[in-house]
């Protein structure tokens, strides 16, 4: 799976991350040529989405994954305080560059206060139609709204196809830097993005923070979703990277965490409704929603059987591994207890004839009880509208000697 890294550039024989670089990496900007660059910003990026597993240093979220590094980056920045900064125009060719040659995803790291200008939004709607998708920093501004290019993720034009990240510490709690969701809250996750170890090489590595280092999370994220089921688009990698968010703040999407913090493990699970294939072509739909279970009479039989694994589909159409005893657990065991009893009044009158007849007649009534503050009544047992007590009556008759 590749993914495109459009930054300052990246180090071709960086001794981790070296494996993972495509040679189609490229500088972008006209007349220069010079992929590395001198700022290693754009290398850190990349190894948090691709360092292999090797025993040495990090590991990428997505470690099998090709980085297609494009340097866009120029050091006449209007801003002194900038040490990089990026042209509209060499951002739009970067786009090009990437979709033309291949890349199903496409890191930004980057971000300013206004919008990119038509040639870019042409070059992403390009993009967008190709099927690419994006995750783009949010900002460390901050500020209540993700800069651009971030918040091209709430432009109709290009929603479902851009992830906008902030940043969130060990604690899932927002970095105080790290733009918030607002306008672009249902397409915005936070990610690691505070005191993040990267760019290991020799005996060192660094550690760094802010949302350059959440978005590559996020990238690497849609890399291994697409890799592990080639049968999803783009946009469905997003959806749901973005259903299955842990959800932080307010429940629900909120505009300080949007849909939440990236959860892969959640992700790699199935999503929405369940079905597994029958011989015959069909497909039978599993519940798996909490408290599901068997009869009572089946007793714990399905959970005790090892025989019942089978594959099931989600509403994506990914293929997963499903043990039906573990997904239909045992009906619970009931309990019946008795009515709490209701104090009453018995009188009783017995009668002797001259016959030696005995002839009794006895009566219950309900004792009157004061209600108490709270209800005395269960959901189960309240009167209904209309009911009256229950009273009783017994009538006994003995005949013969006594």
């Amino acid at each position: 799976m590749t993914v495109a890294v459009v930054d300052s550039g990246i180090k071709l024989n960086h001794q981790d991350l070296g494996v993972n670089i495509s040679p189609l990496s490229t500088d972008i900007v006209p007349g220069r040529n010079r992929p590395e660059g001198a700022d290693d910003h754009g290398t850190s990026v990349a190894s948090i989405i691709a360092a292999p597993f090797n025993n040495y240093g990090t590991v990428g979220v997505a470690f099998n994954a090709t980085i297609m590094s494009i340097r866009a980056d120029v050091s006449d920045c209007t801003d002194p305080d900038d040490k990089i900064c990026f042209r509209s125009s060499d951002l739009t060719r970067s786009l090009d560059y990437a979709v033309q040659n291949g890349a199903r995803i496409i890191n930004l790291s980057l971000g300013g206060e206004g919008r990119l200008g038509s040639q870019f939004e042409a070059a992403l709607q390009r993009a967008v139609n190709a099927g690419v998708v994006f995750a783009v920093a949010a900002g460390n501004e901050a500020g209540v709204n993700p800069e651009w290019p971030g918040r091209y993720a709430s432009d109709p034009r290009f929603a479902g196809s851009i992830i906008v990240v902030g940043a969130h510490d060990r604690a899932r709690q927002l970095g105080d830097f790290s733009n918030r969701a607002g306008v672009s809250q249902g397409a915005y996750l936070t990610a690691p993005g505070v005191e993040v170890v990267f760019n290991c090489e020799g005996d060192q590595c660094w550690k760094g923070g802010g949302t350059s280092f959440a978005s590559p999370a996020v990238a690497g994220a849609l890399a291994l979703l697409l890799e592990a089921f080639p049968n999803l688009t783009g946009r469905e990698a997003v959806d749901i990277l973005l259903r299955t968010g842990a959800d932080l703040g307010d429940a629900g999407t909120d505009i300080i965490f949007g849909r939440g913090a990236l959860d892969i493990a959640r992700a790699f699970q199935p999503v929405g409704a369940t079905a597994s294939p029958m011989a015959a072509g069909q497909s039978v739909n599993i519940a798996v929603e909490p408290g599901v279970h068997v009869g009572g009479p089946f007793g714990d039989a399905l959970s005790r059987t090892g025989a019942l694994g089978t594959i099931a589909y989600d509403e994506y159409e990914r293929l997963f591994r499903v043990d039906l005893g573990a997904a239909y657990g045992p009906a619970p065991r009931r309990s019946y207890q008795p009515s709490n009893p209701t104090p009453m009044q018995q009188s009783q009158v017995t009668l002797d004839t001259p016959g030696g007849t005995r002839l009794s007649l006895a009566a219950a009534t309900p004792v009157a009880t004061p209600e108490p503050v709270a209800a005395r009544y269960s959901p189960y047992d309240a009167p209904w509208l209309g009911d009256e007590t229950r009273g009783e009556a017994l009538f006994d008759v003995q005949a013969g000697r006594l």
